[in-house]
């Protein structure tokens, strides 16, 4: 076959599975919230336990967690607070990052190299560590924080 004189294809340069990554990321998540929506950590045999906890007795910052995600699932804003405060808070900056993160790749958008600003990344790991410590210290005032 000869060369006809024609142009090559031009090749997208945007990488043909990023956007079935997000879409199977959306599905993995989307999945995830429909089992933990029909059942309970609490109650459930399933969910595995946490480490930190078994092998020092102390709650770690997620500890709670799949607890209060569960009840936020059913609208329980209060339960949720009382299971852990930490990913009630944190729930809303996951979102918005993973919908800027898919926005931003479906628009051809180029992403700096972390999705999430840094000054973030240190404000959510300086919550994390105080909120560990505090909800393990045997003072009343903190009680709350204990799932």
């Amino acid at each position: 076959m000869e060369w006809d004189g024609r142009k090559p294809p031009v090749i997208s340069r945007q990488r043909p599975g990023r956007s079935w990554l997000w879409t199977g990321l959306l599905a993995m998540t989307l999945a995830g919230a429909a089992v933990l929506y029909h059942f309970d950590p609490a109650r459930t045999w399933f969910y595995p336990p946490c480490m930190f906890h078994a092998l020092t007795g102390l709650n770690c910052p997620g500890c709670g967690g799949l607890r209060a995600i569960h009840k936020l699932l059913h609208g329980n804003v209060t339960g949720a607070l009382h299971s852990n405060a930490l990913v009630v808070l944190l729930v809303p900056i996951v979102l918005w990052v993973g919908v800027r993160v898919v926005w931003q790749t479906k628009a051809g958008v180029r992403q700096a190299d972390s999705p999430v600003p840094i000054p973030l990344l240190w404000i959510v790991l300086g919550a994390m560590i105080v909120f560990g410590l505090l909800r393990n210290l045997p003072v009343e005032q903190f009680a709350w924080m204990s799932p």
